[in-house]
């Protein structure tokens, strides 16, 4: 061991635990001497030492006392030790002094004696030259990453980058390292504050708490390191800064705090030169000793050189760019002129052109090679303006300046037109030597111009009306169209303020909304109501745009509007059409999908219901067969008009034909809101229809649902009021108004009415026995590390006189008011078994299922919560299960009842994941404590081997998001194998326990089969673990050893033929991996191949078993 071992923390431990198993040895430690002259233990392997342990007749050397009784070095612990007797103690040689102490204590008089002392020191020397190996191998690979650090700063070297970007960059890259957990770089600000400009590993707390202590220390005068190392200039380092001493300081309490808590250890800062003066200070600090840390040190220094070195690098490389700029600027500056600068030799006979700039060439497409040496005249043709021409020729005749538009021709033979500046220059003879002249491609304004007095005769005729303002809102002009449309004149509305137009439909909200719009966006477009000078309102469409100079600030605003009275009239026309009844004006089908469109999210959102009620005439066909259609027509018209005034306001009312009205009453809080509705609804058919001279009676039939207790879409919830209608219309017909309530599934109400004698649960039977039958039973959850229950999920059971129903035989033929009467009642029961389960001296947490729907109800957390102090259980033992049942869990008013029930304590459990993709997008915003795998998918991995992938998926899932999973449908021992290989710690099945009563469960004796050792389905699981430690380590490139072992699923190799040529590929790849004849990418591609036939392989043959299988 001490030949071999190369860890030195694995070293020390094995001394220590070696030494601490002889006889007599009752306690070993290893430490170092600190700072102070006393010793901290490092490695402890007895609780009876503490922080200060014993060291008699220690000096430095090697230490002996027999008898602790009557040798004087020992006196001062003989009466506080823990009855030691005798002691050695032995510091730890190495070439360059003592690196450690191994001290070791015997309550025996004796067991330690001065004839051994030439062992001891032997062995001392044999521990010491161990740790300096190990401590030599450390600090040899220290040392090589901490320079590849310094090598990668010079080689990431971006000159681009800010002074911050490039310590940050350093920083990273000395932090990768991995030698300290905590790299930063400050620097003092003109006032002294401290900076932090770059930091890894740096938490928000201790960064406030050091910033705090700098300034506290900057005012008592008691400078920290860091002010230290920036006034000397020089590198400061503590290995134990537990023991600085300015620490004690009382304005150092909340730094202090921080460095107990954090276990802050070593301290090391070297300052970052530049220009001869200290720039800012590199700091790396470490929670533990950093091994030979002397050695370091110089590098960590050549390290803060290297930064300091590339922060005036940068600084340099600007300076030189910025004097390169300084001296082309002159040229530059004529290079970069957008106006075409040319110069015509006056004293020429043809004065030619001598000189032209690159804009020049860019506006006319001559080169200068083309016109040094001609007339700038090559520019004109027959089009351009002959009094320009003249206007040119008279102004260099007078030598003058002269400034003129004209349109030219350039090298391809297209027109621009060209703003030409002419300036003479007049020697001191007063001789015209030169003519500089100036060309300005001015296309886009001439062409402006001309499209603006286009624009002119186009606002001036247009159909709308059209206002220009200034900034400040003040008309500034109006076309014809705005006097047709207002009936102001031009000249009355000059000056003035569109405000004048305003009329009362609009009050000062939609006003300061549109200006605030306006100002944000620089546009607004919608409808309003203006009033014209008669003081008739009228609706227009009005566009707004802000109008902005070269700086971006508004000067004018353009409104441009028609009267859209016509519109709107047709319009009115076309809605009526679309959304009412033609008959009765009562709003259609359409308009009736979109008002559930709004009042449904409104239920959910204001916690209330919403009925939803299908109303039918009883015996109208009668009406129109007798006395004809036109008769029909009016009694519905007359219907209608009766229902408009007896509903509430807030109700609505919509026809979709015949005699089928639909009605949607919102607000509606409990029972008796609706039983007030349809007694009013009663009234309606209590007194008979007066149709000409006709008295008819007429009866009605009404199905209702309630929304959000029936959970579905739109369409459905009609349909199932169409089948509570259907009810309805087979109570027994009296005159007036009968109803029905949705409760029940039709088909299955059909199919039990066709067998009356059937044992299987109907609604009807259902409902008869819920809740006065309901038992509760009890189906443990198992810890698997722990080999016991953790808790119990309570389980509905509904008796009867044939048996008992499983809660999937009878809830869902329950309408959803009794299902939450029966989750209450369960409830009830779980609590009070946990509590006599408490008093036999067994505590259990138990979980009970909640439907989403009954959590979504109001007052739901107050009615768990008063349950819980009835029972006097404590919140934490219950866990709501809640199963995954679509997009209610997001809903907002459903997350702020699950917080509700987190606050108070309760466990909350997503059940039946794996049943649908949904949950897992949603898993990281909901509140849940426990995820349940779906029963179904576990009862099938003994089927289907390959879901042990997705498993494994969400075993990884649980641990990111911090939860329980918890494996339901555990029914077999190699499923219970194949879960457990794979991490997974709690599982429920009848494997282990199936649903048993509250008696059982305090004498159930917990048992855990074995699975048979080649078995294939545990085998598969420990092998994904293998293969994915195997692709782990070829992806890290910084891993040598790739011997990954055989894969453990060759125990069950010989069951499945092909199985072992596929495993026997992984060695091959390894090898040639090692040997540099693959590399370790394209490895891991070839992995994932494997694995994916042995995947193939193993679902085919589960799919499709062997005979004797």
């Amino acid at each position: 061991m001490l030949l071999t071992e190369v860890d030195e923390s694995a070293l020390l431990r094995d001394v220590l635990e070696r030494m601490g198993g002889f006889p007599g040895i009752d306690a070993v430690w290893y430490g170092y001497m600190d700072g102070e002259g006393g010793t901290r233990p490092a490695l402890v392997r007895d609780n009876g030492l503490d922080s200060s342990p014993p060291m008699p007749g220690f000096n430095g050397e090697l230490a002996i006392t027999s008898d602790w009784s009557t040798d004087p070095d020992a006196q001062l612990w003989r009466e506080s030790g823990p009855g030691w007797s005798s002691s050695v103690i032995l510091p730890l040689p190495n070439d360059s002094g003592p690196q450690g102490i191994v001290a070791l204590y015997s309550r025996d008089t004796g067991r330690f004696s001065s004839r051994d002392q030439a062992e001891w020191a032997h062995f001392a020397r044999l521990l010491g030259l161990a740790l300096q190996r190990c401590r030599g191998r450390a600090s040899e690979q220290a040392y090589a990453r901490l320079l590849d650090a310094i090598v990668r700063t010079h080689e990431s070297f971006d000159p681009d980058a800010d002074e911050a970007a490039i310590a940050d960059s350093f920083v990273g890259i000395l932090h990768d390292s991995s030698l300290f957990p905590i790299v930063w770089v400050g620097r003092q600000q003109p006032g002294g504050e401290l900076e932090v400009l770059a930091s890894r590993g740096v938490s928000a707390d201790i960064k406030a708490a050091y910033l705090e202590a700098h300034r506290a220390a900057q005012a008592a005068g008691a400078p920290l390191l860091f002010d230290q190392v920036m006034e000397s200039g020089e590198s400061r380092w503590r290995e134990d800064y537990q023991q600085e001493a300015i620490l004690d300081n009382p304005v150092m309490q909340g730094w202090r705090e921080q460095v107990d808590v954090s276990g802050l250890r070593l301290v090391a800062m070297s300052p970052i030169p530049l220009g001869g003066d200290v720039w800012g200070v590199l700091t790396a600090n470490s929670f533990a000793r950093v091994v030979d840390f002397e050695r370091l040190l110089p590098v960590l220094e050549r390290g803060a050189r290297t930064l300091g070195l590339a922060i005036e690098r940068r600084s340099r490389e600007r300076e030189l760019r910025d004097a390169l700029a300084e001296l082309d600027l002159e040229s530059r500056a004529i290079a970069a002129a957008q106006q075409g600068i040319s110069i015509a030799d006056m004293r020429q006979p043809e004065q030619p052109l001598i000189f032209v700039n690159p804009a020049f060439t860019r506006i006319t497409g001559y080169a200068p090679a083309d016109v040094l040496g001609c007339n700038c005249r090559v520019l004109q043709d027959e089009t351009t303006d002959p009094a320009a021409r003249n206007q040119l020729r008279d102004a260099i005749e007078a030598r003058q300046p002269v400034t003129v538009v004209l349109q030219n021709r350039r090298k391809d033979g297209g027109h621009f037109w060209n703003e030409v500046s002419l300036s003479p220059v007049i020697a001191e003879d007063g001789q015209l030597t030169h003519y500089i002249g100036l060309q300005t491609d001015v296309t886009d304004r001439v062409h402006e111009e001309i499209y603006r007095r286009q624009m002119a005769t186009v606002v001036e005729n247009m159909q709308e009306g059209v206002v220009f303002t200034d900034a400040d809102l003040h008309i500034l002009s109006v076309n014809e169209a705005f006097t047709r449309i207002t009936g102001y004149t031009r000249d009355e509305v000059i000056g003035e303020k569109p405000a004048i137009l305003r009329s009362d439909r609009h009050d000062n909200q939609f006003y300061e909304q549109r200006e605030a719009i306006l100002r944000e966006r620089g546009f607004w477009q919608g409808e309003v109501w203006n009033r014209d000078s008669d003081g008739v309102t009228y609706p227009a469409m009005l566009s707004i745009s802000a109008v902005h100079d070269a700086k971006g600030e508004v000067r004018h605003y353009v409104g441009v509007f028609t009267d859209i009275s016509t519109l709107k009239e047709r319009e009115q026309a076309l809605q009526q059409a679309a959304t009412r009844d033609f008959l009765t004006g009562l709003p259609n089908r359409y308009a009736l999908d979109q008002r559930m469109e709004t009042c449904l999210p409104r239920a959910i959102k204001q916690q209330t219901l919403l009925a939803i009620g299908l109303l039918d005439l009883d015996g109208f066909k009668g009406v129109n067969d007798t006395y004809g259609h036109e008769t029909g027509d009016q009694l519905l018209t007359l219907l209608a008009e009766r229902l408009r005034k007896t509903l509430r306001s807030s109700d609505f009312l919509a026809r979709l034909g015949g005699d089928e009205f639909v009605l949607l009453m919102e607000d509606i809080r409990r029972w008796s809101d609706v039983e007030i509705l349809l007694e009013r609804l009663g009234a309606v058919f209590d007194e008979n229809f007066l149709v000409g001279d006709l008295e008819l009676r007429l009866g009605a039939s009404l199905g209702l649902t309630l929304y959000p207790i029936d959970e579905a879409r739109p369409r459905d919830l009609l349909r199932h009021a169409d089948h509570a209608l259907y009810v309805a219309k087979g109570h027994d017909r009296k005159p007036g108004l009968s109803h029905a309530l949705y409760a029940y599934n039709p088909a299955e109400h059909e199919s039990a009415a066709s067998a009356p004698g059937t044992s299987e649960p109907t609604f009807a039977r259902a409902r008869e026995l819920v809740p006065q039958n309901i038992e509760v039973y009890y189906q443990p959850v198992f810890d698997l590390p722990a080999q016991k229950m953790c808790e119990v999920e309570a389980l509905a059971r509904l008796r009867y006189l044939d048996g008992t129903w499983g809660a999937d035989d009878f809830l869902d033929k329950l309408p959803p008011m009794d299902v939450r009467r029966t989750s209450f009642v369960v409830l009830d029961q779980a609590l009070a078994q946990a509590r006599r389960w408490a008093a036999d001296g067994m505590e259990l947490g138990v979980s009970v299922n909640f439907e989403p729907l009954d959590l979504l109800a109001p007052g739901t957390a107050l009615a768990i919560e008063s349950r819980l102090e009835a029972h006097r259980i404590d919140p934490a033992k219950l866990t709501l299960e809640i199963v995954d049942s679509g997009r209610i869990l997001t809903n907002p008013v459903m997350a702020e009842h699950l917080l509700a029930l987190k606050k108070l304590g309760i466990g909350l459990a997503l059940d039946d994941l794996g049943s649908t993709y949904a949950s897992l997008e949603r898993l990281r915003s909901l509140p849940f404590d426990t995820l349940k795998l779906d029963r179904a998918f576990g009862m099938r991995l003994d089927r289907s081997p390959v879901d042990l992938r997705f498993l494994l998926s969400l075993v990884d899932l649980a641990q990111s998001l911090a939860v329980d999973l918890v494996v339901e449908g555990v029914d077999s021992a190699e499923t219970l194998a194949a879960v457990q290989a794979l991490g997974v710690t709690r599982v429920q099945g009848y494997l282990l326990a199936p649903p048993l009563t509250g008696g059982q469960v305090l004498r159930h004796v917990v048992t855990t089969p074995v699975a048979q050792q080649d078995a294939p389905l545990p085998a598969y699981a420990r092998h994904l673990i293998w293969a994915r430690g195997v692709r782990s380590r070829l992806l890290d490139t910084a891993s040598g050893a790739l011997d990954a072992g055989e894969s453990p699923l060759h125990q069950a190799a010989l069951r499945f033929p092909g199985l072992s040529g596929m495993l026997e590929r992984y060695t091959s790849i390894l090898h040639d991996t090692v040997a540099g004849q693959l590399t370790r990418e394209v490895a891991v591609l070839l992995i994932d191949t494997v694995e994916r036939e042995i995947m193939q392989l193993l679902d085919a043959r589960y799919r499709q078993p062997a005979d004797g299988d």
